[in-house]
């Protein structure tokens, strides 16, 4: 008979069946395939990898069920190993229906999941995966999460995210801070009802930057307001990000109303301690005047025990009384304006750098005299306004020279002998107030700044120890000689007025300079408006 046909046909088969153990074996995955009656026919040299069952039972005929017991046999199925026959029900509840996805936890900490379909002549397959990078990863998400929630739970400040300037979510520390008993009060409410209305126009709150000028992530402090309407300090940062798919923004904020009281408890400290240090010139300041007035009583008594007096006369001398007790009263009066404390250094208002400059100078300049240290001024010929408070800038254009004076008069300590010296016999100290571009050296640049600067021939600062000299309590004075708290007080104050303060070394010895900006029309509604920064003018004065 001509069987061509047949054997052509069943070749095709051979090859049809070939191809079909190759792709199965291609699979990177383990495949097993039992028929209706439960018995396995085919597999692929992965499946056993995936099977904790022996090995010995991957052959034909094996049942779904023998595998199964000699799985949970085996020890190495963790929920087998808590209940087996639990672990058993829930596998063949998964083999008779095996519409979703079951995972096995295996003792070598692998995850393998089972995929199962039944096929159309009764038969089942099944589709075995190493699924352990993501359920590790899941997990440790998971755990992350749990972790960060516990975190922001636990927070002493309030964390909180709000989509299009209200809130929708606020940790516990937040309604407690609000003044409010759940954070669920809070959910829905607009942030700007809990901010003081003096904040509204540089507050931000559908942005990442808060202050106009500031940058994402950096502090910003405001005034912020309960729910029954008191008040209090506070300080935050907010980023930008991404929350269930829109734009949102992450809001930390915190009480510190204790600290500003502290810090300024601190500022009056140091204000007291500079007004202790310039004793000695402010009594020869009101010496000096009391000596004119105890002249011109004394004589104008003398003369008219003598009869020699005149109407004339007595009316200049009385002119130079009144005239030294003004000069007496201002200087009193100033010293108490000095020394007051201002509980609230966030009123500003434009002022004249140069007044407190001045100011400052006239305070110390006949103390500094008697110590040989001369004081040389340069200043431009007019002024341009800065928002700022005069007495916290005066304090720290003393705070200034008070350095410079010391590095003067002070004894300091030889780092390699040990031994003790005067930098120099008698010294000066210069201070020049100049405009320079809001960013030095950018020409495109229309912002300005006037810049304090003040030099001194003292040897200057040790290079090793420059970039630390606004550190809290560092100083490089003798021990008894100063707290250190002078500079780091300084360069908050500067800070708070939106400037900046430099220390480097000039020629002879330490440099420091205070930036401030120039005030402008467009900086506060109502502001006095200012010209165009004068070119600068030097007038010299000691």
């Amino acid at each position: 008979s001509d069987i061509t046909a047949i054997v052509r046909a069943e070749a095709r088969e051979r090859e049809a069946q070939k191809q079909l153990f190759d792709a199965i074996e291609s699979i990177p995955a383990g495949f097993i395939l039992f028929d209706k009656d439960g018995r396995l026919t085919v597999w692929n040299s992965k499946a056993p990898e995936f099977m904790p069952a022996s090995r010995d039972l991957i052959r034909s005929g094996t049942r779904f069920t023998e595998l199964m017991r000699t799985s949970a046999a085996s020890g190495n199925v963790i929920a087998a190993n808590e209940d087996k026959e639990a672990w058993i029900a829930d596998l063949l509840r998964w083999y008779r229906e095996p519409e979703t996805a079951l995972d096995v936890h295996i003792v070598d900490g692998r995850y393998i999941q089972l995929l199962g379909r039944r096929t159309t002549d009764g038969g089942f397959v099944a589709i075995l995966t190493d699924v352990t990078a993501e359920r590790t990863a899941v997990a440790a998400l998971e755990e992350s999460e749990t972790r960060y929630r516990q975190l922001v739970e636990s927070s002493p400040d309030l964390i909180s995210i709000h989509q299009d300037g209200r809130f929708i979510f606020v940790n516990p520390a937040g309604a407690r801070l609000l003044g409010v008993s759940s954070s669920d009060e809070l959910i829905g409410r607009r942030v700007l009802e809990f901010v003081h209305p003096d904040h509204h126009a540089s507050l931000r709150v559908s942005q990442p930057t808060v202050h106009t000028s500031g940058v994402e992530g950096s502090p910003y402090e405001l005034r912020a307001v309960r729910d029954d309407g008191t008040e209090f300090e506070a300080e935050g940062v907010s980023l930008e990000f991404t929350h269930r798919g829109r734009p949102a923004i992450l809001g930390i904020v915190r009480d510190i109303t204790l600290r500003k009281l502290a810090e300024a408890q601190l500022v009056q400290t140091s204000k007291l301690a500079t007004l202790g240090e310039m004793a000695a010139g402010i009594a020869h300041e009101l010496n000096q005047p009391l000596n004119v007035i105890r002249v011109a009583a004394d004589s104008s008594l003398i003369l008219k025990e003598q009869g020699k007096t005149d109407e004339i006369f007595e009316r200049k001398q009385f002119e130079r009384i009144s005239q030294n007790v003004m000069r007496m009263a201002s200087i009193i009066s100033h010293m108490g304006a000095f020394s007051r404390r201002e509980d609230d250094e966030g009123d500003r208002e434009l002022i004249d750098p140069i007044a407190s400059v001045t100011a400052a100078i006239s305070m110390v300049s006949e103390q500094y005299s008697l110590d040989a240290v001369e004081i040389d001024v340069e200043l431009p010929d007019s002024s341009c306004l800065v928002y700022g408070n005069p007495i916290r800038l005066e304090q720290v254009i003393l705070n200034l020279l008070a350095n410079a004076r010391d590095a003067l008069v002070l004894e300091k300590v030889d780092p390699e002998s040990g031994r003790l010296y005067r930098a120099v016999r008698s010294g000066y100290i210069q201070i020049s107030v100049r405009y320079e571009l809001h960013e030095a050296g950018d020409p495109r640049s229309s912002h300005r700044d006037i810049v304090v600067r003040i030099d001194d021939n003292g040897g200057g600062i040790p290079a090793d120890v420059l970039d630390r000299v606004f550190d809290p309590f560092f100083t490089t004075k003798r021990t008894g000689q100063g707290t250190g708290l002078g500079l780091a007080i300084g360069y908050h104050i500067v800070d708070s007025l939106g400037g900046r303060i430099v220390a480097s070394n000039g020629p002879e010895g330490a440099r420091f300079e205070v930036w401030l900006p120039v005030a402008r029309d467009m900086d506060r509604a109502g502001s006095v408006a200012q010209a165009t920064p004068p070119e600068l003018a030097t007038t010299h004065g000691s």
